[in-house]
Formats: C-alpha cells, structure tokens, sequence
C-alpha cells in the first residue's frame, strides 16, 4: 500500500477561510454533542439521525438569515 503525502500552500484569503470552516464545524460538533447529551438525560435514548440532521438544516438557516 502506498501513502501519499501533499502539501497546501494557501493564499491568506484561502487559509482565512479554511479556519473559518474549521471553527463552523467544532461548533457545530460540540452543538450536537450537547444536544444529544442533554436529550439523553431527558428521554434515555438518543435522538435519531433524521433528528440531528434536521437540526443543523434549522441551525444552518438560522444563521444566514
């Protein structure tokens, strides 16, 4: 098996942008991880997939309008 290794030379703007969606995705993931967490202590069970994910649709159009 081979390994292949690259490198990135990003402009500022693109790096700008790469660690903006790096922040976007931590909170989105500690979001749901807080999300599930406390809906397990409510319920007992975790919320479904279908659940989670249309909770990021809602989040995600919240913060563009």
């Amino acid at each position: 098996m081979r390994a292949y290794k690259f490198r990135l030379y990003p402009s500022r703007v693109q790096e700008a942008e790469m660690l903006k969606h790096l922040w976007l995705a931590k909170s989105l993931w500690n979001e749901l991880l807080g999300h599930s967490k406390k809906f397990y202590d409510d319920f007992g069970f975790f919320p479904s997939k279908d659940a989670l994910q249309l909770m990021v649709k809602c989040m995600v159009t919240a913060k563009m309008s």
